[in-house]
C-alpha cells in the first residue's frame, strides 16, 4: 500500500457571502468560514456523502474538519517560490 500525504489547496470559490464552511463532520456543525484564496492543510480521507465528496481539513487556524472538495484548488507556488 502507499502512503497518502497531506497536500496544500487554496479556497478557489465559496460558495455564498458566508464564505467556504469548515465543518466538525459532513454537513455538520459549522466550525469556522474561510474567504476565496484561503490555503488549506488537506487530510488523506475523504467521505463520499451522497455523491458529494468531503476532505478532512487542516484550517490556517488549526481547525480541523470537513469541507465540500469542489471549493477547493491545488495551490501552485510561483516560479522560483522558497528560492
Amino acid at each position: 500500500t502507499s502512503a497518502r500525504r497531506a497536500s496544500l489547496r487554496l479556497i478557489r470559490r465559496a460558495l455564498s457571502g458566508s464564505g467556504a464552511l469548515l465543518r466538525a463532520e459532513p454537513n455538520g456543525t459549522v466550525l469556522g468560514s474561510y474567504v476565496d484564496g484561503t490555503l488549506m492543510l488537506i487530510l488523506p480521507a475523504t467521505i463520499d456523502l451522497d455523491g458529494v465528496i468531503w476532505v478532512n481539513i487542516v484550517a490556517p487556524d488549526e481547525k480541523v474538519g470537513w469541507m465540500v472538495q469542489t471549493l477547493l484548488a491545488t495551490a501552485t507556488p510561483a516560479p522560483n517560490w522558497g528560492n
